[in-house]
């Protein structure tokens, strides 16, 4: 019997989709809603791999803003001896401190609750090539562009002291340092004949030799190993 056949044509399909998260709370700062997830694809032979993934924070309180969304999408090639990646991501951390007492406005004694928010959002685009000698070891070249950008805002809320009324609200932009803008290269020999247990290797040995320039608002040297 003679079986048609046909050329290997790649196509992406989900393969795993990663927990997804949702949730609701409140805080000093307010009550908030957020969530996540991640999705996983890859072709028939696992030469082609995609991988995307959101979390997204917002305050019931305020509006929402893009730069509170952590985001990822990453593409890894290993259908050649030479292996190469994609990849693109922001990651935002917020932090901030609260503080309240009375005061006098318009000759009037109010209770004011001031509420500082400081955010400082990631956002990288890299790029990295391997070569493996073996199944063990490999040779790594990346390299990519980071830039780290700050800003804070002061939200001011006044209110009775008799009854707990709100009189007024106020948000306002609060100068911040300068963005960092940084251009990154690595270059590593990798080796790794570990074998996992339930939670950490129980066999072989592996090790990372690791030189990894970074070069624009700050210049330095990593070197790890």
């Amino acid at each position: 019997t003679t079986f048609p056949t046909n050329d290997y044509r790649p196509s992406l399909a989900l393969t795993y989709v990663g927990q997804p998260t949702f949730a609701v709370g409140v805080d000093r700062f307010g009550a908030f809603t957020g969530g996540g997830i991640a999705l996983f694809w890859s072709d028939m032979l696992g030469n082609h791999n995609l991988i995307t993934a959101a979390q997204v924070t917002s305050s019931l309180n305020r509006s929402f803003s893009f730069r509170d969304t952590a985001a990822l999408v990453g593409y890894q090639n290993l259908e050649h001896r030479w292996n190469w990646g994609l990849s693109a991501e922001q990651v935002p951390y917020l932090s901030g401190s609260i503080r309240s007492g009375f005061g006098v406005v318009g000759g009037r004694t109010v209770f004011v609750e001031e509420t500082l928010l400081f955010r400082e959002v990631n956002q990288t685009f890299s790029g990295v090539i391997a070569y493996p000698f073996n199944r063990s070891q490999r040779v790594e070249f990346g390299g990519g562009f980071r830039r780290i950008s700050f800003d804070q805002e002061l939200q001011v809320a006044v209110y009775s002291p008799i009854t707990g009324e709100l009189l007024a609200e106020e948000t306002r932009s609060l100068p911040a340092p300068g963005a960092l803008n940084l251009a990154e290269a690595s270059a590593a020999l990798v080796f790794d004949t570990s074998i996992f247990g339930p939670v950490s290797p129980i066999a072989g040995q592996r090790y990372r030799l690791e030189l990894m320039p970074m070069a624009g608002t700050i210049t330095f040297l990593n070197a790890l190993a």
